[in-house]
């Protein structure tokens, strides 16, 4: 029998604790987890030693593992599967036709510093700075009741200029696709990501993606497919994101971004080129069937499957 455990380590032993040992004993145990930061934590080296070996669904995440893990540690990644819904429309979400919109998605919860959507609403800014531009800014989150003093810097940035929209509610999975998919670009000014799944699943929908050069998005992401914003490395401070100490994450270039910003609206032949190369290397290389098949593979290579 095979465990596959898609909790992060921590959770993996808590699991444990509760269930007992008969959850893993006997059982080929194979974690599947994310993480955002370039080092892995101290905290969560022994609940590798539940697992036989782990499966990391980006490159970034699997680059941590490799120098604290003795188990074998495979790159296996995920598949983003997505249909276009047919009842959203901008009216449905009260945006007006005509006007270009961007989008940023992200959860309180997951950290506002690492999500960095200040960092859109920056380059929004730079880029159309008269105020009369045809176009707009979407932020949609979640959590924001919870993170009051976040919020409300949050809507501190974005309250002199009407063309920002905060939605901060608790969509259905429809609705986030409906949401992606009646917008025009996707914009991710993260500091890190484990996958980067938004930007994956916005590029399916044939939308152009600005996002930060850094972190898991990378495996996606290429300079022909997506519009790539440099960065420097800064220091994780305190608070702003678990086990800090030492890490580093990426600081991106807001005035690139916004340049991109400007040449996606302006530059019908560009936009349309980088829509249609992230949109084929998505479904031509995270599909169901290609990523199933990666997993049947090992786990024949194992002997757990039949061939």
């Amino acid at each position: 029998m095979v465990n596959i455990f898609h909790l992060k380590p921590d959770q993996i032993e808590a699991s444990i604790i509760r269930y007992g040992k008969s959850l893993i004993a006997g059982h080929f145990n194979i974690g599947y987890w994310a993480w955002e930061l370039s080092i892995y934590p101290n905290a969560w080296k022994r609940p590798l030693n539940y697992c036989n070996e782990v499966w990391c669904p980006s490159r970034f995440i699997k680059s941590t593992l490799n120098e604290y893990s003795s188990q074998t540690i495979f790159y296996m990644p995920p598949a983003f599967d997505i249909e276009k819904p047919k009842e959203f429309d901008r009216s449905y979400f009260n945006f007006p036709k005509g006007k270009f919109l961007f989008l940023f998605i992200f959860d309180f919860k997951s950290y506002v510093s690492r999500k960095n959507p200040m960092g859109c609403i920056q380059a929004f800014k730079s880029a159309f700075p008269k105020g009369n531009e045809d176009v707009g800014l979407v932020l949609k989150s979640m959590g924001g009741g919870q993170y009051s003093e976040e919020f409300t810097n949050l809507k501190m940035a974005t309250q002199s200029d009407q063309r920002i929209t905060i939605i901060d509610a608790i969509f259905t999975k429809d609705e986030i696709v409906g949401l992606m998919n009646i917008c025009d670009a996707f914009v991710s000014l993260h500091r890190s990501e484990g996958v980067g799944h938004c930007i994956a699943e916005s590029m399916l929908l044939g939308k152009p993606v600005i996002a930060t050069n850094y972190s898991g998005n990378t495996d996606f992401t290429r300079s022909n497919n997506s519009c790539l914003v440099d960065y420097k490395l800064i220091k994780v401070k305190k608070g702003e994101y678990p086990y800090p100490k030492g890490q580093v994450w990426a600081d991106p270039n807001v005035d690139q971004a916004a340049s991109y910003m400007r040449r996606l609206v302006e530059d019908d032949t560009y936009r349309n080129s980088i829509a249609k190369a992230g949109y084929s290397y998505i479904k031509e290389n995270h599909n169901s069937e290609i990523v199933g098949e990666n997993y049947r593979s090992r786990l024949i290579k194992l002997g757990i499957l039949d061939d």
